[in-house]
C-alpha cells in the first residue's frame, strides 16, 4: 500500500511539472509573438500557458485530495 501511495504522489508531482513546464513556454511563445506581431504564435503560447496552468491546478487538486 506505502509504495502504490508513492507512486501516486510520483504522478502528481510529474503532472505539476509538466502544467508549469507548459505555463512557462506558453508565456515565451506569447512574448516572442507579441515582439513580432505574430498572433498566431501568440495565440498558441497563450493556448499552451493556459493547458498549463490547467494541468498545475488538476495537479493541486489530485495532491490535496491525496493528503486527505
Amino acid at each position: 500500500m506505502a509504495s502504490l501511495k508513492k507512486l501516486g504522489t510520483l504522478v502528481v508531482s510529474l503532472v505539476v511539472v509538466y502544467g508549469i513546464v507548459q505555463a512557462a513556454l506558453g508565456v515565451a511563445e506569447a512574448g516572442r509573438g507579441m515582439g513580432n506581431h505574430d498572433s498566431s504564435q501568440m495565440s498558441s503560447g497563450l493556448w499552451r500557458m493556459g493547458g498549463g496552468i490547467l494541468m498545475s491546478a488538476v495537479g493541486a487538486v489530485l495532491a490535496y485530495l491525496g493528503l486527505q
